[in-house]
Order: structure tokens, then sequence, then C-alpha cells
């Protein structure tokens, strides 16, 4: 036996998952204590706990998300309670979906595949933005648990499943609706059973697993009379112009300006991998699977195009799909010159996400030497100074590090404002507003409520392209506050009137 084959004996069922959860584990426990990495998971912990508070999701405090995503952030504050705690539940997603990366990949090429698939799909899920708990985290298991379903042999009930799990990604991140209709598609046209009667019950079956979820979601609106705000919040406010959104060949441009997020390696393997799949290199039991990866990285890469908005975190999407065929490339090109230039390919490419870690260890590992506590960042030395001013009672705006509401067991001052930048973008104003509504006359009426305390970046630059209320802010500033610290690039400011 090579050394290879005993790895593969050695390594099977408990050691694999522990492997697998280890290394997630290692590129992801430094960014388990900092306060803010990126806001959207704020805001994410501001709509799970106002769930947990009684409140369905939009008729309280707002984002246009789905809502499944905020009952998921509302089981792990339940559990955890605390921003390490919840950033452990990102660990145990990366690890689930790495998991599903090594068991597509080995069916396709064997277990060496499966397990650089695995090992590399979790890196670049980490380092592709996802260092916090994103969507696309939590939209990841399933959307790969419902394709390993639908591309196995397999009764009504695989499908019902499969139907399941493609609804749940889909309300997890609701552009996956395009990779769950094209992976349909593709089952449709590719499944080998010509019967008629079987094919009308697989797929009856697996729009029943998709319209369950679905059901169950809508009822409590449908029984309070709120139907209307789930439809316009979840379906219509995501497809409205937020003022934000280039165009599909500005947003592009955008990533390939980018270096494709650091992606650009993993981009080549897979390319390399992809293109062994296609000239049929291997072809295993399951070699049919590698059509289905290749329809859902395809679509998985319109559907983040389609969103309008380079942001990187997006990009999370397409890993699974392109890390399987890159472990394709790195079993079927056995060589080890080859192998060590994919490693240092994918080193080379990812120097900066690699530079972020080391620094987080770098920083983890001073603070317990010196005694201090691991969680870090500025938001919780802004909370420690509102708190000490009493402010849990009083009224706060958070145009940034908006976390500060969740850790004082406070509210945002308006459902617009949960996500700070929101009141920037008139294209969901309609929906929360109303017609005719503008950034600068939200403001107003915020401004209006005479907070006690405003806590902003010393530059706002959510607010450059709105430059009457940029002025607005500027002036009531001036007029009615007064600054009282600057912790980092924020600034605090108190009402005159409050200070006594």
């Amino acid at each position: 036996m090579d050394a290879t084959g005993g790895l593969e004996a050695w390594i099977r069922g408990p050691r694999l998952l522990l492997l697998l959860a280890g290394f997630a584990l290692l590129i992801r426990l430094p960014f388990f204590f900092p306060a803010v990495i990126d806001w959207d998971e704020s805001t994410f912990i501001l709509m799970g706990q106002d769930l947990l508070d009684g409140h369905l999701p939009y008729t309280h405090l707002w984002d246009n998300k789905p809502p499944l995503l905020f009952g998921a952030f509302a089981m792990m504050i339940a559990a955890f309670d605390s921003i390490p705690g919840i950033r452990a539940c990102g660990w145990l997603l990366v690890a689930g979906t790495g998991y599903l990366i090594f068991r597509l990949a080995s069916g396709i090429s064997g277990w060496s595949a499966g397990l650089a698939a695995a090992l590399i799909g979790m890196f670049f899920m980490t380092v592709t933005g996802g260092q916090a708990v994103m969507s696309e985290l939590l939209a990841a298991p399933p959307i790969m648990g419902g394709l390993l379903l639908l591309s196995r042999p397999g009764g009504a009930g695989r499908y019902f499943a499969a139907g399941l799990c493609f609804m749940l990604a889909a309300l997890f991140r609701t552009n996956l609706a395009i990779v769950v209709v094209a992976l349909c598609v593709y089952a449709f046209v590719t499944t080998r059973s010509w019967r008629y009667r079987d094919r009308f019950i697989w797929f009856a079956a697996l729009a029943a697993g998709m319209i369950l979820p679905l059901a169950l979601l809508t009822i409590p609106y449908l029984a309070t009379g709120q139907a209307d705000l789930l439809f316009r919040s979840v379906v219509l406010a995501p497809l409205s112009d937020t003022g934000e959104r280039p165009g599909i060949g500005a947003t592009l441009w955008g990533f390939l300006r980018g270096g494709i997020s650091g992606q650009s390696g993993l981009w080549f393997l897979a390319a390399i991998g992809a293109a062994l799949a296609i000239r049929g290199w291997k072809r295993g039991p399951d070699a049919g699977v590698a059509g289905y990866v290749g329809v859902m990285a395809v679509a998985s890469t319109l559907s983040v195009l389609a969103t309008r908005a380079a942001h990187g975190h997006y990009l999370i999407q397409v890993v699974p799909p392109l890390a399987v065929f890159a472990g394709i490339a790195w079993q079927e090109t056995a060589r080890r010159s080859f192998r060590l230039v994919f490693l240092l390919l994918i080193l080379v490419t990812s120097v900066m996400p690699l530079g972020d870690i080391a620094r987080e260890y770098g920083n983890l590992i001073a603070r317990a030497a010196n005694g201090e506590r691991l969680a870090s960042g500025r938001a919780y030395q802004i909370a420690a100074l509102l708190e000490a001013e009493n402010a849990r009672d009083k009224r706060v705006y958070l145009m940034t590090d908006h976390i500060v509401y969740w850790m004082l067991g406070t509210e945002p001052l308006a459902p617009i404002a949960t996500h700070p930048s929101n009141i920037a973008k008139e294209g969901l104003l309609i929906f929360v507003e109303g017609r005719g509504a503008t950034t600068e006359t939200v403001l107003a009426t915020l401004l209006a409520t005479r907070p006690d305390y405003i806590v902003k970046e010393a530059e706002t630059t959510w607010l450059e392209d709105k430059p009457a209320a940029a002025s607005l802010l500027a002036g009531r500033l001036a007029e009615d506050y007064e600054r009282i610290a600057i912790i980092g690039k924020a600034e605090v400011f108190r009402l005159v009137d409050a200070s006594g």
C-alpha cells in the first residue's frame, strides 16, 4: 500500500470529520473575537434578536434579506448569546460544507480529490469575505446538500429532500433561486428514467419539498394580515434599484479588477479540473455528478453577477463548485511538480487573506499574553462609553458599529435605520417609508427625534452621493451636539441639552 492509500485508509469516518473541522477552526479561530468584521452580520444579529423579542421579521425592524436568515441568527443568539458563539456557528457551517464538497469531489474523482477540494473550499469560503457569519455561509450547506441528493439515483423521497434543501438555501440567499432553477432544469433533462409516471412523481416530490418551507414561513404573515409586507420585503425590495448597482458588465469588471477577491488561483485550478472532467479523463460511477457541479458553477456565477454589486463576499457562493473542480485537477495531475505549482499558485494569489489570518492570530496572542480580554474592536469601546453615559434608556442613533444596539440592549430609532446605510438607498425607502421618501427626508425625520447620542464615522462614505443629507447632518451636529469622544475613526456626539 502506498503512502496515499495508507493515509486514505486512516482518514475515514470520524477522523475525516475531525480533520475538516480542525482545518476550518485553524483558519477561522482568530475571527471569533472582533466585534465587527462585516456590518451586514451586525444587521442579521439585530434582526435575529428582534425575532426572539417576539416580532415577525420586517414588522418592527427591517432589512431586505430573506426571513429564514434572521431565524437562523435567532437560534444562534438563543444558543450562545455572544459574538464568539455566533462565529463558532460559522465555523460549523464551513466545516459541514467542506464535508459535502468532499462527498461530491470524491465521488467524481477519488479520495484525494475529495480531500483537496474540501480543504480548498473551506479556505476560500473563509478568506473571500467570509470571516463573519454571512448569508452565503448559511446557504452553502443546504444548496450543496440539495446538489448531492439531486445528482444521485433515488426515488421520490430523495427528490423531496433535495427540494427542501434548495428552498432553504434560497430562503437564506435569494439570488440562489437562479441556481436552483438551473439545477432542476438540468435534472429534468438528464434524468435517465423516461417513464412519465416516475418523472412526474419525482418532480412533484421535488416541488413539494420546495413548497413546504415556503408555506410554513408564509403562514404567520397570512394569519396576521401582513402577507403584503412579506412580499414587498422579500421579493420586491431585493429587486429594486438601490442606487448602488452599476450593471452586470460593471459588476464583472469590478470583480476582475479586484483579482476576483483573491480567488484567481481557485478559478485557474477549477478551469483545469473542469476541462479534465469535460474531456472524460475520469469516468467513475459518479462521473455524471460533474455535470451538475458544472451547472452549479455557471449558474452561481450568473446569480452573483445578477446582484449587480461587486461585494467580495458574494463570491463565496461560487466557491463550493469551483473547489470540486479544483480537487479534480489536484487528483488528475498527480505529479508532484504540478501539485507544487498548484500550491504555490494558491499561496501567491492569497497573500493578503493569509496575512489577515496571521495578523489576527498575532493580535489574539498579544491580548492573551497581556491578560486582556480576547474580544476586540471599537464597538466594545463605544458600548462601554455609552454605558458609562447611562445611554441604555436614551435615544441612540448609530450610523456605524450598530452592533452596539445589541450590546446595550436597545434598538434602532426606526425600521429603515436597522442597517445604517439603508437610508441612502432610495430604491428601498419606498418599501418602508412610502412613495416620495428621500434620504434627506428620512434623515430629517430621524434627527427630529433629537437622539441623545449620535455615533458616526469621521467620513460617512455612504452619504457621499447624498450631499443634501450630508449637509443636513453636519449642520444639526454643529448646532445641537458636542463631540465627546473619538474612538478609532468613529465620532461620538452628545445632545447638548442632555449634558446637563
